[in-house]
């Protein structure tokens, strides 16, 4: 099973078996040492897929963590906090349990058989033993529609995947699934006490995360405001008991090229008094390792949003074992669920389609050759949800597959090179977000149908003044502003520079899209994707002829179709890497998991 998983040289693999069941574990060994953790114990044996950043806590040592995980999860790990996949068996009576922790920062896919559970990090390790594996072509209008997939869905009907929050106990020919774990989505007061009290939610979650980590640690450091608060508070725990030993910040130039982030970075730093390092990024680099990003994403995440986190294949040999960002702090702080979507919908799912989207109906319904309903996952997430009212089943839906399913979806690319960790998979920090005021929502442009953001949420600018006083005088990058100035200043700023930005463009028939430039300029890239489009033509579930309109307008500069062609081609990678010529395997208990 570890087989089915890419190794470099350096990565290090442990093996455990007894009776039918088995654990495969390849980790980054003493590059990131406290990353991975394993247990023994005659014929049950368990793994850490990640970090329990709060076990120490609970008065619990790896060993003893593991023990009780497999003995009483139901107990054991709703206390649990930190990016974790646990996988544990007892293999003298056949049982298995899987653990995901509350945000989903790890990923988990499984299948169920004659043979028992099989499982994995990811897909293609529970793949292995899919006999006849079937393409789903819901997954599949998910890519195309969202560009990530909605769900517990694969892109293979016989795989599915282990939601946030989850434990799976297999015994006996038997599977049994319990959400352990809610925030709290009861709406809370806006004011002071809501900022102070994230303020320390925040600390806490990081200086727990900071406590992962074994040495130095490395940051992704932009001009926005999420990463300057995270570089705040790693830096506060350098040379404290349970803080990293230094912080080293990375940069590069994008969230748009050109758009000042390297000058604002390097001025981050110099007043935090930590390296920066800029990082180059650009198209020849990643179109030598795109289809490596696929397959660590298992064809779920379109290669255009994974441009910027392949920079960290052009980080330094010397660089940190463990180099994290901030990715999701802007959308727990009300950047993706805005305040349109719970004022102008009646139903979850409409809220939802309206703000997931990446396509205009009418490309998705001539692009799919197939029968499926784009709002369809949206209302089965409504349907499933416990929450009695709108707003809190909408809040429900975002939290169990936003952040899994999206936004942290792309990390196993990074832990490809490095590894990783984010500090937002920390119940008491979700707990505060979840309740996060309306009126602290970004608001939309009106008349814009809720398309033209405010630019930032007035919580972001809130908690960056709040951690660190001196850096809320370094401008902003979205809206040239220091967060000290009033919100109204940043909404205006954010729409004059906006629109500036995008006359520019217009003048200058620039599109400040990486991926959409990219493909056009970068043979390498173009030679690559167009093979895959070429291919994707002739699969049932796409229209050829839409696929190369598409494409003909782009690579004219007529319109910005890469969403579309990179959801394509993204799904054609894969299809082809792991799908396409399958034989049949066997089944057995075994999960194989990437630190």
């Amino acid at each position: 099973m570890t087989g089915s998983i890419e190794h470099e040289e350096w990565y290090e693999t442990e093996r455990f078996e007894s009776g039918g069941c088995a654990i495969g574990f390849v980790h980054h060994g003493d590059r990131d040492p406290a990353g991975h953790v394993s247990w023994r114990d005659g014929e049950r044996a368990g793994a850490v897929h990640g970090v329990v950043s709060n076990q120490n806590g609970w008065g619990l040592d790896a060993n003893e963590l593991l023990e009780a995980a497999l003995e009483r999860p139901r107990e054991v790990v709703p206390a649990l906090d930190g990016p974790f996949l646990i996988a544990c068996y007892d293999g003298a009576v056949g049982r298995v349990v899987l653990a995901t922790d509350k945000i989903g920062a790890r990923p988990c896919y499984y299948t169920v058989g004659d043979g028992g559970v099989v499982f994995g990090s990811e897909v293609k390790a529970p793949l292995v033993r899919v006999d006849d594996p079937t393409v789903d072509v819901a997954a599949v209008g998910d890519m195309v529609m969202l560009g990530h997939v909605w769900g517990e869905k694969t892109l293979v009907e016989e795989v599915r995947a282990l939601p946030p929050s989850t434990i799976l106990e297999h015994e006996a020919g038997e599977v049994e699934r319990t959400r352990y774990w809610t925030p709290s989505f009861e709406e809370a007061e806006p004011g002071d006490g809501y900022v102070s009290d994230l303020a320390t939610r925040y600390r806490d979650a990081v200086a727990d995360m900071a406590g992962t980590v074994d040495g130095e640690v490395g940051l992704w450091l932009s001009g926005g405001l999420d990463s300057r608060a995270m570089a705040t508070e790693l830096e506060r725990t350098v040379g404290s008991d349970g803080g990293v030993d230094a912080l080293r910040t990375y940069t590069y130039d994008s969230n748009p090229a050109a758009g000042g982030n390297p000058e604002l970075a390097g001025r981050v730093a110099d007043a935090l008094g930590v390296a920066n390092q800029q990082v180059p990024l650009d198209g020849r680099r990643f179109a030598d390792v795109m289809e490596s990003a696929i397959d660590a994403t298992d064809g779920m995440v379109r290669w255009n949003t994974l441009l910027n986190l392949s920079a960290v294949h052009n980080l330094d040999a010397d660089a940190p074992g463990v180099v994290v960002e901030a990715a999701g702090q802007g959308e727990l702080l009300g950047e993706h669920l805005t305040r349109y979507q719970f004022t102008e919908f009646e139903t979850a799912a409409e809220g939802l389609y309206h703000r997931q989207r990446a396509l205009p109906r009418e490309t998705f319904d001539d692009l799919l050759d197939a029968d499926v309903d784009p709002r369809a996952p949206f209302e089965r997430s409504a349907r499933e949800s416990d929450e009695p009212t709108m707003r809190r089943r909408m809040l429900d839906a975002h939290f169990r597959n936003h952040y899994a399913r999206f936004v942290l979806a792309s990390n196993p690319m990074a832990r490809r090179a490095v590894g990783t960790r984010t500090p937002f998979a920390n119940g008491a920090f979700l707990d505060h977000v979840a309740g996060l005021p309306t009126a602290y929502r970004m608001g939309t442009v009106p008349l814009t149908d809720g398309s033209v953001p405010n630019g930032a949420s007035e919580p972001k600018l809130l908690l960056s003044r709040t951690l660190n006083p001196e850096l809320a005088a370094i401008p902003y990058e979205r809206t040239r502003l220091p967060p000290r100035y009033p919100y109204p200043a940043h909404v205006g700023g954010f729409v004059v520079t906006t629109g500036l930005r995008r006359l520019v463009d217009r003048a200058t028939d620039r599109n400040r899209s990486l991926g959409a430039v990219w493909y056009r300029t970068d043979p390498d890239l173009r030679t690559y994707v167009d093979d895959l489009l070429c291919g994707a033509g002739e699969r049932p579930f796409f229209d050829p002829e839409t696929i190369r309109d598409l494409r003909r307008e782009h690579l004219a500069g007529e319109a910005n179709h890469v969403s579309a062609l990179a959801s394509v081609s993204t799904v054609e990678a894969w299809l082809r890497n792991h799908v396409d010529g399958r034989e049949a395997t066997t089944s057995r208990h075994t999960t194989a998991a990437r630190t």
